[in-house]
């Protein structure tokens, strides 16, 4: 087992180990994208639920499920890949100027 001081220092001091700890956050990462993009477009299978039962198929007995996507995690990647057509726009532009009035009553602020 090494210490995470250690590993810290190799980064510090040899630039081919920095580089191969890039590479791995970039490849950990890819993969991270790759299961929110899935649970985004494919969803995973859940059990439907009702009054706190599991629902069963009148027919065949068997449970009921449903796939359940996640829209948050649709919203994370089209801001990631598409900002300038998702992303918040927080454009806050002045002109001109700005008068402020103090009173004595703003002394107690």
């Amino acid at each position: 087992m090494v210490g995470r001081k250690t590993v810290y220092t190799w980064r510090e001091e040899d630039p081919a180990f920095a580089a191969a700890w890039d590479d791995a956050i970039d490849e950990a990462t890819d993969m991270l994208e790759a299961e929110a993009r899935r649970r985004a477009i494919e969803g995973d299978e859940e059990y439907v639920v009702s009054m706190g039962q599991l629902v069963k198929d009148p027919k065949t007995g068997e449970y009921l499920t449903t796939r359940k996507r996640s829209d948050g995690l649709m919203t994370l990647l089209l801001k990631a890949h598409r900002p300038e057509k998702f992303r918040e726009r927080y454009d806050v532009q002045q002109s001109g100027n700005i008068t402020m009035n103090i009173t004595q009553d703003d002394d107690a602020l």
